[in-house]
Formats: C-alpha cells, sequence, structure tokens
C-alpha cells in the first residue's frame, strides 16, 4: 500500500491533478429543514463539535468539475447521534443518499447554467464539455469514521480501483485516515494493492476556488474562535491519541 499525506494547500499537489479511479468522502450528518432532509454545516453541531458536511460535497464538486476523478463514493449509514436529535420513530434516511442527491444536484444546476450563458453567447464554464456524467456509488451500512473505513476499503477492493482519494474535513481527515490505513492493512495482499491518497476538503476548495470559500473556512474554522471547532479539534485529537495509544474503540460513534 502507497499513503500519501496532503500537502499544504499552497503547494501543488497530486491529489489536484486528474488519474484517480475514485474519490471517497465521509458524510458529517444530516439535518430536517422545511424542505426536507439535506447534509449539515458549519452551523450545526453534535456531541462531539461542529460537523460541516457541505463543504465535503463542495470539494467534491471541485474534484469533478476539475477532472479529478469521475467516481465518486459517499460513505455513512446513519448514527445515534443524529437520531437523538429527533423524536423517537423519526424517520431518518440514509446520510450518504443525501449527500449523493446534493452532489448531483450542484453538478445538474452547473450544467444548466453553463448551457444558458452558452446559448446567450456569454462566457460558461467550458470544463464541463469535456466531463461524462458521474458515477457516484453510496456506502450506506456505516454508523460512524470506523465503520466507513472499513466499509470504503472493502467497496474499494471490490470495484478492484488502485487509486483512491479520501476526503474529509480538516478537522476529520487525520483520524479518518488512520482508519482507512489501519483497515487497509488487515485486507491488504500484493494482489490488490491500492494507492490511497488523503486530503482535507477545505483544502481542496481553498486550491481551486479560494475566492468563494475562504471567508466561510476562515470563519468557521477558527478553533480559537469558534467553541463548536474547538470541541471537534479536541475530540479528534484525543480519537488520535486513542488509536496511536492502542486504546481505540472502533464501536463510538464518531
Amino acid at each position: 500500500m502507497t499513503v500519501e499525506r496532503s500537502p499544504k494547500s499552497n503547494e501543488i499537489s497530486e491529489h489536484h491533478k486528474p488519474g484517480f479511479n475514485a474519490v471517497a468522502i465521509f458524510c458529517a450528518g444530516i439535518k430536517k429543514t422545511h424542505s426536507g432532509w439535506v447534509p449539515t454545516n458549519y452551523q450545526d453541531k453534535d456531541t462531539k463539535g461542529m460537523l460541516g458536511g457541505g463543504i465535503r460535497i463542495a470539494a467534491a464538486v471541485e474534484l469533478y468539475c476539475n477532472g479529478v476523478a469521475n467516481t465518486f463514493l459517499f460513505s455513512g449509514g446513519g448514527n445515534k447521534k443524529t437520531q437523538i436529535q429527533y423524536p423517537e420513530g423519526t424517520e431518518i434516511p440514509i446520510e450518504a443518499s443525501i449527500y449523493r442527491d446534493r452532489f448531483l444536484r450542484i453538478i445538474e444546476l452547473k450544467r444548466e447554467e453553463a448551457q444558458r450563458r452558452k446559448l446567450q453567447g456569454l462566457e460558461y464554464d467550458k470544463r464541463l464539455d469535456a466531463l461524462t456524467p458521474p458515477v457516484v456509488l453510496t456506502e450506506d451500512t456505516s454508523n460512524n469514521t470506523a465503520s466507513g473505513a472499513e466499509n470504503i476499503i472493502a467497496i474499494a477492493k471490490r470495484h478492484n480501483w488502485q487509486t483512491l482519494l479520501v476526503a474529509s474535513s480538516t478537522l476529520h481527515i487525520e483520524r479518518a485516515s488512520l482508519l482507512v490505513d489501519f483497515y487497509q492493512r488487515a485486507s491488504e495482499n500484493d494482489a490488490d494493492s491500492i494507492t490511497i491518497q488523503y486530503a482535507s476538503a477545505e483544502e481542496i476548495c481553498r486550491f481551486f476556488n479560494k475566492g468563494i470559500y475562504e471567508s466561510a473556512i476562515f470563519h468557521f474554522t477558527d478553533t480559537k474562535a469558534n467553541p463548536d471547532a474547538r470541541l471537534r479539534q479536541l475530540n479528534e485529537r484525543q480519537g488520535v491519541a486513542d488509536f496511536s495509544g492502542g486504546v481505540y474503540n472502533p464501536n463510538e460513534q464518531v
């Protein structure tokens, strides 16, 4: 197995270049609104701190539009942290399905806008002309990062992917990468080795379109100013420390 860490956001990196067989995105919870169930954003939180699924979808869209990959896997079945926020008996949909639908809808809107501007003789996003529709898979049985990591590896092997980019939020990606690495090593043999790279969703968005995302990223992920971000950081650091110390609980709802 080859494992490559994400470089600093101001460096040209391999995870910004085309050629990955697939991109795997960890979901980060969903919420119920007047218009239905949607991914969480930076203003949402659970018992472990800030969530922010929206930036992960934005990163997936940027990777697709820039031709980095055409196959995307959204990982997330559901968890007790979401269930306890709603009355007993509430039917909660599969997280990965909600993220998939939002991802596809954003791409659909981008294509519609590009086509409208093209017909009007205006400048439009020409990147979409060369792209085929994305292939989108869902991993819908996991209930935490550990089970998601295990299932991502199983799906990658089932599809014979040779290269995989795993993306999540800046605060989550270190722990997620440790777990993906662990399950890759546990199932690896020379015949089905996968080259895995890791990237922060925030780094991806900054690299491709810094002007659009920078303000929100800076405002909400500042762990000194945002107590929810700080709580998430503390819990993620504890998870990394537990893993390194050999006491990580893979059944914990995080």
